[in-house]
């Protein structure tokens, strides 16, 4: 069976660009699934404010002395929030696990409260 030279190309095009997107999309599912690294995280969109603290802006120092928890919680919920939002979730996990102590936060002790207050 012979193909006109048009239906040819056509059928040519249309396996090459099948294959491309096959192969675009097997590349894309790799890198979703690629584990973020903190440390690259932080670098690329924390470390600007963070390695040059202000009068506002936390050092890295200090970070680096609040639980894994804190920082995530402040990441998805907290003052960062709206400078966080571009990141995934498994990306402001990396960070908070490269930066921060492992460890949920510690309650604060009963001086920290008013003395009419009774603590159980």
């Amino acid at each position: 069976m012979r193909f006109s030279t048009g239906f040819s190309a056509t059928l040519c095009c249309c396996t090459a660009a099948t294959a491309i997107m096959f192969t675009a999309g097997r590349c894309l599912s790799w890198a979703r699934s690629a584990p973020d690294s903190g440390e690259v995280v932080y670098q690329q969109y924390c470390a600007g404010c963070h390695d040059h603290p202000g009068p506002r802006t936390p050092a890295r120092s200090a970070l680096e002395r609040l639980s894994v928890a804190r920082i995530l919680h402040t990441l998805d919920f907290g003052i960062m929030m709206s400078i966080a939002y571009p990141l995934e979730r498994r990306q402001r996990e990396a960070v908070a696990k490269f930066l921060g102590t492992p460890g949920g936060d510690s309650r604060p002790s009963p001086s920290a409260f008013c003395s009419s207050r009774e603590f159980a």
